[in-house]
């Protein structure tokens, strides 16, 4: 697989289809780029995709333990990514936690960005939880422990639960979640490492309208973890995007967004 370099990160990525527009494809937690292969080949003749692992998932390495990747640094390893595939303009589709680089590249990059899909986007408006485990310190502190040591992981979830703090469908996810070792991990390198990619909604909402960027937002009816009201946040600052609502749990949406994307490109 080819792949992109700078200083200590590298970011892999397979390309699919030969079309005149170019995507840029971020996947969502415990998933790598084959993740898009399905909606990559049913665009291949709209757009040359490029789906990109994310560090800690396929052949992505990032070499800083937990540090978390900055804006400026991402800028960096991302112009060279666009430098190296001769990219001069690009739409962007993030699904759930790769939405955190796919509005990142938004950001970064207006002036380049052409159309912008964020399918069950966890960044505008962040749970209660990820703020709680990678904000502060003792969250953080707390955050390792649960990771480290499952049978805590599991009585707080049985304590949510109890509390009835949690919907029940999201508690069964965090507990799948937790069941192997290495997802857990997984779970808390890749929430440590992005945790500093947050959307400022005020201020991303003007990149979005100053710049004229086609703005699609996809949700699930059926998803207990990126719920439809999670979003709608957006209402308050933008009247320009296009809200979609399908009938697909969390990892139907993906799939589910084939036909929408291409009604859209019609």
């Amino acid at each position: 697989m080819p792949t992109t370099s700078y200083q200590q990160a590298v970011i892999s990525y397979q390309k699919i289809g030969t079309g005149g527009e170019t995507l840029l494809l971020f996947h969502g937690f415990d998933q790598d780029h084959t993740a898009f292969n399905q909606l990559s080949s049913a665009l291949a003749n709209t757009y040359t995709s490029y789906s990109i692992d994310l560090f800690f998932h396929g052949n992505s390495k990032w070499n800083y333990n937990d540090t978390p990747i900055e804006k400026e640094f991402f800028h960096r390893l991302m112009s060279q990514f666009l430098a190296e595939n001769k990219i001069r303009e690009f739409s962007l589709l993030g699904f759930s936690i790769g939405c955190r680089s796919a509005v990142t590249c938004a950001e970064l990059f207006p002036e380049k960005v052409k159309e912008l899909y964020l399918l069950a986007p966890d960044n505008l408006q962040p749970s209660v939880w990820f703020r709680i485990a990678t904000t502060t310190k003792i969250g953080q502190q707390l955050f390792k422990y649960v990771c480290l040591h499952p049978a805590g992981g599991r009585q707080i979830i049985n304590i949510a639960k109890k509390l009835k703090l949690v919907d029940k469908a999201l508690l069964r996810f965090a507990r799948l979640q937790m069941e192997k070792e290495e997802t857990r991990l997984k779970v808390y390198h890749t929430w440590m490492v992005y945790r500093k990619l947050k959307c400022d909604l005020k201020s991303f909402c003007q990149v979005i309208k100053s710049n004229r960027i086609a703005l699609t937002v996809i949700v699930g009816r059926r998803d207990s973890v990126i719920s439809p009201a999670r979003v709608s946040v957006l209402n308050n600052y933008l009247n320009t995007h296009n809200t979609l609502i399908i009938e697909r749990s969390h990892t139907g949406i993906i799939g589910g967004s084939i036909e929408q994307i291409q009604k859209i490109k019609k």
